[in-house]
């Protein structure tokens, strides 16, 4: 087993002044932590505290939780482990110190609704006045629940213990301890092919999203249908048909669409205050916690023409097929509440998340209600925005401050320019009322709107929803995950992790819905167009197809592009490109069957091309390709091809094809004219039998352009001739 030890270092700058403060802190954004071979470091830079109504209120971004008592910054953090029980073995508490404080330090109070402003004082008086520690451990482990097989645990450490009978904070330096079990270092995030995207919907409304379903089979996923007019109507006949799949599935379910309204797909009611309309339950299929399995989202309509328009704006934006150019997507707008006591809460987490965009070459524009400061709602989305966030009151029909109505989403004209829009707000995500609710009026609307929406389906809180969209942003600028559904767990999984799945935290899981496509990646640029290379006739007695995923205008590789194989018309096989962009799939066809290719990647548009099989009797096919640079002072003979380089360049051809090719020659260009050849053709010898494999009889000179980049592409485009004109073209 891998042991893992974790280490905290802690900077101690102990001076007590006049001002009340002390430079020690412990908010995320200044503590780094350092992981060398399964052992963590935690550096801190700064903690400030002020005085608030008599006690002393230390600041920071994580806090120990129980309401009542001493409100101090903790440490807490994620890992996944496939082992049961861990804890934390061999504590060390090293260097203690202790700061006396005149004042006692603030209790923790009750979370704060954003129904109400009245919240009522809470402290613990037996505790502040028993002389006893708070809290009792400096180091504990929280089992949170499983995805998947993953059990998932929250660590949490406390430097920081107040000691109520001398009003003293004792400080360690430095904790030590040991987790004897394995963890997993690197997370997979679910991205794992193959995968199978589940459809629950009527037979009466597949018509409505045919065009929807055939593109997730041919972007990559393995689609099934779930018609509940067979397997019953009720959510825990649906449920039990999603488990069945579930289970037996070979190929892993992690998708889960909701194709209609809770008149037809009924809604879970959640077990929590309000007990919120929720589809959570939907996604919990292995063990009895809270953590989602897969991901799941709605379009919340039974109405074929909602359907279809909510089909057609998800296809429209993962192709990035609009008419208003691509600069759009590159645009975020962030909204902050009216609220007189706290707007300065949504202020600071819009300004937050705009750093956190910024960060990932985003431009931001935002909307600070209180001082009416910044691009009214309708003139930035009109403009065009890809991603709209907002945090403040809401109701079951509006934003509340500033307001913005279903009137004013429907005369909005951002036509084509349609964001994933999150509302951070009470009420605003209710799609179990009859009638529709704020978030169902972005998906529909027709040609504008919203693509996608997050909301609450109940009232919700300032600091959780604070947590869950900070975490929601760090997910994707700083681990660059983009899927919706992945990016909502995340943010849920945040505010677990600040309350250590204590308060809230169940409600948010069931509160926060998505309407929408769960496996949207969501834009945050468009890179460049991916380009498929690909042999357009496959000689049927290949036995694996290589295909090389480039970017369009540079022509360099693309890592980690999603490349899908599809069979006359039923997806095959699915992989992610490495390293060199290059994916190798088994060759399923036979002569005159079609391939068809497609490749995507977050922020580039995507590609599709199509092959056809062949038993062709004349079939030269490109072995590999070699070029034999000559040494200069500032270029290493080393068979790259490089700024300034000179040498020969010649290719080995396996014959394909069911006859003898006579008199093969072969002609070159690239795309980009980047390399030059001396004599644009290649001779062979005069036969090569069926299965045989020649180099060109002389290989051609060649040399690469002055004043190029490294890493610059380009594409070598070989023409295959023979004595009866026959003719194949290759790129390599």
């Amino acid at each position: 087993m891998k042991k893992m030890v974790i280490l905290f270092t802690f900077i101690s700058l102990f001076i007590l002044v006049f001002s009340e403060t002390i430079i020690f802190s412990m908010n995320k954004e200044r503590y780094s932590i350092d992981n060398i071979s399964g052992y963590y470091k935690v550096k801190t830079n700064n903690l400030e505290y002020t005085e608030k109504d008599g006690y002393y209120l230390f600041n920071g971004d994580i806090f120990t939780n129980t309401i009542g008592l001493p409100k101090l910054p903790a440490i807490r953090f994620v890992v996944y482990s496939y082992e049961e029980n861990l804890s934390p073995q061999n504590i060390i508490l090293n260097n203690p110190k202790v700061i006396s404080l005149q004042k006692s330090v603030y209790p923790v109070q009750k979370p704060r609704s954003k129904q109400t402003d009245t919240v009522k004082f809470e402290i613990n008086e037996e505790f502040y006045n028993s002389g006893k520690r708070f809290p009792s451990d400096n180091v504990n482990i929280i089992k949170a629940g499983k995805e998947r097989e993953r059990n998932i645990y929250i660590i949490e450490v406390f430097p920081f213990i107040y000691d109520s009978k001398t009003m003293s904070v004792f400080v360690y330096d430095e904790i030590e301890f040991e987790i004897d079990k394995e963890i997993i270092l690197s997370q997979a995030e679910w991205d794992d092919v193959p995968s199978k995207y589940l459809i629950t919907t009527k037979s009466s409304l597949l018509s409505s999203i045919t065009n929807f379903i055939d593109f997730k089979r041919r972007e990559g996923f393995f689609v099934e249908i779930i018609d509940i007019d067979t397997i019953g109507a009720t959510n825990i006949a649906i449920k039990s048909a999603i488990q069945s799949v579930y289970d037996t599935s070979s190929i892993p379910l992690r998708f889960i669409l909701l194709a209609g309204d809770v008149d037809i797909i009924p809604h879970f009611v959640g077990t929590e205050e309000n007990y919120p309309s929720t589809d959570l339950y939907y996604s919990l299929l292995s063990g009895d916690d809270y953590m989602p399995d897969v991901y799941v989202g709605r379009f919340p309509s039974s109405d074929t023409t909602y359907l279809k328009i909510m089909s057609d704006k998800t296809i429209m934006f993962e192709k990035a097929e609009w008419l208003s150019g691509d600069v759009w997507v590159e645009n975020a707008y962030l909204i902050a509440s009216d609220d007189p006591t706290f707007h300065l809460l949504a202020e600071s987490t819009q300004i937050y998340v705009a750093q956190k965009l910024r960060g990932l070459g985003m431009t931001v524009d935002s909307f600070f209600a209180y001082n009416s400061s910044g691009t009214p709602v309708a003139t930035a989305i009109n403009s065009g925005k890809s991603n709209v966030v907002y945090s403040g009151h809401g109701s079951n029909t509006s934003w509340l401050g500033p307001e913005f109505t279903q009137i004013d989403i429907n005369n909005l004209l951002n036509q084509d320019m349609i964001p994933f829009v999150s509302s951070y707000a009470c009420l605003t995500g209710d799609y179990s009322l009859l009638s529709d609710c704020f978030g169902e009026t972005w998906v529909k609307a027709q040609n504008k709107g919203s693509v996608s929406y997050m909301g609450s389906s109940v009232y919700s809180y300032w600091d959780e929803d604070d947590y869950m969209e900070r975490r929601f942003f760090d997910a994707m600028a700083d681990s660059e995950i983009f899927f919706i559904g992945k990016l909502m767990n995340k943010g849920k999984l945040g505010v677990y992790t600040a309350y250590s799945g204590e308060g809230y935290s169940k409600r948010y899981y069931e509160m926060y819905n998505i309407l929408g496509d769960p496996s949207l990646a969501l834009y945050t640029q468009i890179k460049d167009s991916l380009l498929i290379n690909v042999l357009s006739v496959i000689p049927e007695a290949l036995s694996n197809i290589e295909i090389t995923i480039s970017e369009k205008l540079t022509s360099l590789p693309v890592r980690n592009a999603l490349v899908s194989l599809s069979l006359n018309g039923n997806l095959n096989s699915v992989s992610y490109t490495d390293s060199t962009g290059k994916v190798l799939f088994a060759n399923p066809g036979m002569d005159g069957d079609t391939l068809y290719f497609m490749a995507t990647k977050p922020n580039y548009r995507y590609d599709e091309t199509i092959s056809i099989i062949s038993s062709s009797l004349f079939f030269p096919y490109v072995v590999q390709r070699e070029f034999a640079d000559t040494i200069f002072s500032i270029n290493t003979a080393n068979y790259d091809f490089s700024p300034l380089d000179y040498g020969t360049f010649n290719i080995f051809v396996t014959n394909f094809g069911e006859d003898t090719i006579i008199s093969l020659v072969c002609s070159l260009s690239t795309s980009n004219s980047h390399l030059q050849f001396l004599s644009n053709s290649i001779d062979f010898p005069d036969t090569i039998a069926d299965s045989d494999t020649f180099w060109g009889n002389i290989p051609v000179e060649a040399s690469v352009n002055s004043g190029l980049k490294n890493n610059t592409g380009d594409t070598i485009v070989i023409k295959f001739s023979d004595i009866n004109d026959s003719i194949v073209i290759s790129r390599i």
